[in-house]
């Protein structure tokens, strides 16, 4: 999933970091880009997680329509991409999530030309104004800025990875549905 997140940011021109969270199995997340001071403070930076990818149909203006937004929104996010996902039921909670959310009204936005979403925005992709992260808080660019997440549409799993989304999957959407803009 890395080589597809990393070869589908290539096209953006962007300067690249890979965090290694993982030691042994074990998940170290005080070594989120935060903890280990990588982002920027004079800056906006994005992040994003390694199991997404940037649709293949996405504007080449997706940095400059993430940066007018972000200078509203402290964090912009783009949509997580449902309508091509095949029909897994164990991602069933989590893709009915997601597809309510892109039903949301959308809002035009007139300096970049894209519209917005009102949704939570996780770290799958998206930029942030401060060098804190500010929560789920913000809003998402609307189809086409667009990405993958690749786990989707993976259906060869392992029992390791079937018990995580088990456990994972719908506690993101339980413990993060702030449901609010945090406009600047």
């Amino acid at each position: 999933m890395l080589e597809k997140c990393l070869a589908s940011l290539e096209r953006f021109d962007l300067d690249v970091t890979v965090v290694d969270n993982t030691t042994n199995g074990n998940v170290y997340r005080e070594q989120a880009p935060w903890g280990l001071g990588l982002v920027p403070k004079d800056r906006p930076y994005i992040v994003c997680d390694e199991d997404i990818e940037i649709d293949p149909e996405c504007p080449p203006n997706l940095v400059e329509a993430l940066l007018d937004v972000s200078w509203h929104y402290l964090k912009v996010g783009l949509q997580i991409r449902t309508d091509d996902v095949p029909a897994l039921l164990r991602y069933e909670y989590s893709l009915n999530w997601e597809r309510r959310l892109n039903s949301r009204p959308k809002m035009y936005y007139l300096d970049s030309g894209c519209s917005i979403i009102p949704a939570e925005v996780d770290t799958h992709f998206a930029i942030y104004r401060t060098p804190i992260n500010p929560g789920i808080c913000g809003v998402r660019l609307a189809a086409p800025y667009q990405v993958r997440h690749l786990p989707w549409y993976h259906e060869e799993f392992t029992d390791e990875e079937i018990d995580y989304y088990k456990r994972t999957g719908p506690a993101w959407a339980l413990t993060h549905s702030a449901g609010e803009l945090c406009e600047s």
